[in-house]
């Protein structure tokens, strides 16, 4: 019996070593989901923004950007687009010809901890492309044939 006396505390090393791997890769995916989530917010949040307020309004993306959860959207990353009714990309929109706004975002990546560095590129793996495509409301018209300040 004296010769076991010591197991237990390297069995209780090894097992919450194990433990604690487990729980901080749970902790680097959830934080990996919470991103994807920011970044999906931020495309709604900036489609809705580009259907209000005046069309090719730089201020959208940087308000955007400033006002993310996450720290790695910066104004580069959003882009809006301007659709027609039949959903092509107008190349010179018209406050009458536009029907609907598209924000997405592009060129994400996201940079997993030390400990998941295996999963893509040394732990960077690219966000997936989120858009968000909603019908125009105003663009920045009001009634009276002003222009509102977003």
């Amino acid at each position: 019996m004296k010769n076991e006396r010591g197991i237990t505390i390297v069995e209780f090393t090894l097992m919450s070593s194990f433990l604690m791997l487990i729980l901080l890769a749970i902790a680097s995916i959830g934080y990996f989901m919470f991103s994807m989530q920011a970044v999906s917010e931020s495309v709604r949040a900036a489609a809705r923004m580009a259907s209000v307020c005046q069309m090719h309004d730089s201020d959208i993306n940087t308000f955007i950007s400033d006002n993310a959860y996450i720290s790695s959207m910066v104004a580069e990353n959003i882009e809006i687009e301007y659709l027609d009714g039949s959903g092509t990309v107008l190349v010179a929109p018209d406050s009458e010809d536009v029907r609907f706004v598209r924000a997405r975002a592009k060129d994400m990546d996201y940079r997993f901890v030390a400990l998941l560095s295996f999963i893509g590129e040394s732990g960077v793996i690219d966000m997936p492309s989120f858009e968000t495509t909603i019908p125009s409301e105003s663009l920045g018209m009001v009634p009276n044939d002003s222009n509102t300040d977003c």
